[in-house]
């Protein structure tokens, strides 16, 4: 193994020197000092677990407190094996629905008529008259799809 741990738990230490143990290994004196350090330094979070302690002692004289649910680990979704995306997503919807606002059974008849779908039926250009429609306000008309192109100048394309 690379990460230097055996199958049975063992560390390999079969290039390290006695000496060069000992050097990693902290005296007497080290190891009060390193400790009064952490424990100056996590002073605040030891007072505030006393607190809780002697909080939940004398709830649990009381009678009022509660223990803490564990959390239910998360249910795992198999995995979907399908041959194309509509297949994919058509699976996906069966095993969770997303939204209560979409109907399902409208989606699966989208997935049987593939060639009546709004986007593949070519609509035929229709020029609105201005004249006939008055809304009482007095804005330009908005271009229609067909006059748009890429060669067009963006400042006929007024404010949006």
């Amino acid at each position: 193994m690379t990460d230097g741990s055996a199958d049975n738990g063992d560390l390999d230490l079969s290039g390290i020197d006695d000496s060069e143990i000992d050097l990693y290994l902290l005296s007497d004196k080290e190891v009060q000092i390193k400790t009064a350090l952490w424990m100056a330094e996590n002073s605040d979070y030891l007072k505030a677990q006393k607190e809780k302690e002697v909080k939940m002692r004398k709830e649990k004289e009381l009678g009022i407190y509660k223990e803490k649910k564990p959390r239910r680990p998360s249910k795992k979704h198999p995995t979907i094996r399908a041959n194309s995306a509509d297949e994919a997503i058509e699976k996906m919807l069966e095993q969770k629905k997303i939204s209560t606002k979409i109907n399902y059974d409208v989606l699966k008849e989208l997935n049987i008529k593939p060639g009546l779908s709004p986007a593949s039926v070519v609509e035929s250009p229709k020029v609105e008259q201005s004249a006939t429609r008055t809304t009482g306000c007095n804005r330009r008309p908005a271009p229609t799809r067909n006059q748009l192109s890429l060669s067009m100048p963006l400042s006929t394309l007024g404010k949006r």
